[in-house]
């Protein structure tokens, strides 16, 4: 009985989340130092309702790209790249607009439409984002600051970027999330399949349904 009721409470769960998730805003990571921050970038993420995520890791000083991930991969979808040119690419190909985080020539977040696909990325702990990354991006922008300290952490950074960003998407859109009822149903499957051991019945009942 209390498997039963454990299980239905984990399906309602699957079932919101997936409801309420972003497909058309994209955090990019590119080359940071710290395991911690990037995880930490995960799980505001995730709770925030972002399904997608990705790390640019040029160098080897951040290999192990799997253990960053822990706590968030289960929930979030995690693209690893070894170039900026390669993931913006592949972000372009797919209609998004690059917004870059930086302090030096940017605009503030204010004055930024965030309405189309959007991948915001941050830069590394130490230099930000490289100069290739600045090359590249259609909008630079920053977070206004009001006192002495001049920038925020990235974990900081990023988590007020994305709740702004979100924020925007939804007063624009009047939706609590981006996701199409297709790509809802598609997000249903896969929580479950990571999620629950009786996965396959659940999604053949539903299909019945």
């Amino acid at each position: 009985q209390q498997h039963q009721q454990e299980l239905a409470q984990m399906q309602q769960r699957i079932d919101q989340a997936a409801s309420r998730r972003f497909l058309r805003l994209v955090p990019v990571l590119e080359d940071l130092y710290d395991r911690g921050n990037a995880s930490a970038v995960m799980r505001s993420s995730e709770g925030m309702g972002i399904q997608n995520v990705h790390l640019i890791q040029p160098s080897t000083r951040f290999k192990e790209a799997n253990r960053v991930t822990q706590g968030a991969d289960k929930w979030v979808d995690v693209k690893v790249w070894k170039s900026t040119p390669e993931c913006i690419g592949y972000l372009r190909a797919r209609g998004f607009k690059v917004c870059v985080t930086t302090l030096n020539g940017g605009r503030p977040i204010d004055e930024i439409d965030f309405a189309p696909p959007t991948a915001v990325v941050f830069g590394n702990e130490k230099e930000g984002v490289s100069p290739e990354m600045l090359r590249l991006a259609d909008e630079k922008v920053f977070i206004p600051m009001s006192g002495f300290t001049q920038s925020f952490n990235i974990s900081v950074a990023a988590a007020l970027f994305i709740y702004h960003v979100l924020a925007e998407k939804k007063r624009g859109s009047g939706r609590s999330s981006d996701v199409e009822t297709q790509e809802a149903k598609i997000l249903q499957a896969l929580f479950y399949l990571r999620s629950v051991e009786s996965a396959e019945k659940i999604l053949c009942n539903k299909l019945d349904q």
